[in-house]
């Protein structure tokens, strides 16, 4: 377990107060155009766990007055949809990811980042990564 800097320890009281406001929510994506070697993608994103020490702590947990970073041997994961077949259009994407980036992290049970490669097109992907702010 890390202890947590005193920024972070606002926040983290912060999202206290109101837990289910995604207020600490942060969240990018960008369109990938041609071939792209998936296997080759998530192999970059999941071994980033060796490089960024941040994403080996998943949640947070209580110790009297302290707040800690909770280690997890679990693995990075990245959720893959395919819609090639739904022909869904780049506003119904960025509607989709909006609200996503919406949905409250749980800092205590869930894993406070949220990695998502949306295959629209044959020659088209969106890689979509949200976090929690306290990372």
């Amino acid at each position: 377990m890390t202890g947590l800097h005193l920024s972070q320890k606002e926040i983290y009281f912060d999202q206290q107060l109101d837990s289910m406001n995604p207020h600490y929510n942060v969240g990018t994506y960008i369109t990938i155009n041609g071939n792209l070697n998936v296997e080759l993608l998530k192999r970059s994103i999941t071994s980033s766990e060796n490089v960024f020490d941040i994403f080996r702590f998943k949640n947070f947990s209580n110790i009297s007055s302290s707040v800690y970073l909770q280690q997890s041997a679990s693995e990075i994961h990245i959720t893959e949809l395919d819609y090639t077949h739904e022909n869904w259009s780049e506003a119904a994407i960025k509607q989709w990811l909006q609200e996503r980036i919406n949905k409250p992290f749980d800092i205590y049970t869930g894993c406070v980042y949220d990695f998502i490669l949306i295959k629209r097109k044959e020659d088209e992907y969106w890689f979509y990564m949200g976090c929690h702010h306290l990372f």
